[in-house]
């Protein structure tokens, strides 16, 4: 193909394509690469050993799509699909027109970064228009809470932490709320499934399920335990910790059992609170041990 988009989200040809850029496919998202040969002009391709992946990954994508708009159609909004705007040079998935005011919804499949996710949605901001972002099965939430779904994080006061998946295979919504963290143990969160974005937020508007769960006894040792291990392994930042307090005089494993927290934490912090209370009493820049979060102001949770 002879036109990819470029980190700007403008469609550039191939002919004026710069070999140390980043381009991507228009139709799905996916990065190309920029080709030049003797037999054949300069051209844009995807890799071929993914290019199953990358098609299955389009077709999930135009379901998702689909979906959407079938949606939004039955509420009564006006639904458009792959809208240009030109002020900001952004293209939305879809597009919802109500009486007052137009949404950009965008159903995430590929990898994105926060600093891409944060720049297109003050795009949409700056343009006067709401956004809202579904995503796709690569940032489910499972065990562990990692940057990669924890970037699409929103807050709610009736439903805590969280974040919508579109499930296409099954044509529903799954919405992952009360997502909480506690250190040492795996993430904590409820799954809500629903048929539809009526449902979805009718369920938002009446739910009252926000509160940080206790500790059990159970849970409180199963940390030490995990604790001790931690410490045994001494890596990354456990490692780095430990230097820094036997530097201040100050007993590791005491700190952190004295910052354990009676119940789960906000899903904010990269490792866990604990880590992050002892970082900022040793002077250590805290903002590495919180996940970038575009949607959610960590003065209010901290």
């Amino acid at each position: 193909m002879f036109y990819a988009l470029n980190s700007e989200n403008q469609m550039i040809h191939a002919s004026s394509a710069d070999l140390s850029q980043k381009y991507y496919c228009p139709v799905c998202h996916q990065l190309v690469k920029l080709r030049t040969g003797k037999s054949n002009s300069k051209h844009f391709a995807h890799e071929q050993v993914s290019f199953s992946k990358q098609h299955h990954e389009t077709n999930i994508h135009q379901a998702g799509k689909k979906l959407l708009m079938k949606w939004g159609s039955e509420m009564g909004y006006a639904v458009q699909s792959e809208i240009y705007f030109k002020k900001i040079k952004r293209r939305a998935d879809v597009i919802f027109k109500l009486p007052r005011f137009q949404v950009a919804v965008e159903y995430q499949c590929s990898p994105i970064s926060p600093t891409e996710l944060t720049k297109r949605s003050q795009a949409y901001f700056q343009a006067g228009l709401r956004y809202i972002w579904f995503v796709g099965k690569r940032y489910c939430l499972h065990e562990r809470i990692s940057q990669q779904n924890a970037q699409f994080f929103r807050y709610h006061p009736n439903i805590g932490f969280y974040f919508i998946y579109l499930n296409t295979e099954m044509q529903r919504l799954e919405l992952y709320y009360q997502i909480q963290q506690a250190a040492f143990l795996r993430s904590k969160y409820r799954i809500k499934f629903l048929a539809n974005l009526k449902e979805l937020i009718q369920f938002i508007r009446h739910a009252k399920e926000n509160y940080l769960s206790r500790i059990s006894v159970k849970m409180r040792l199963c940390q030490i335990r995990n604790l001790n291990r931690a410490e045994a392994y001494s890596a990354g930042m456990t490692r780095m910790l430990q230097i820094r307090c036997y530097l201040n005089h100050l007993e590791f494993h005491q700190e952190v059992l004295q910052s354990l927290s009676p119940v789960f934490d906000y899903p904010i912090y990269r490792y866990s609170k604990a880590y992050f209370q002892i970082a900022t009493q040793l002077n250590i820049d805290d903002k590495k041990l919180l996940y970038q979060m575009p949607f959610i102001n960590y003065h209010n949770f901290i």
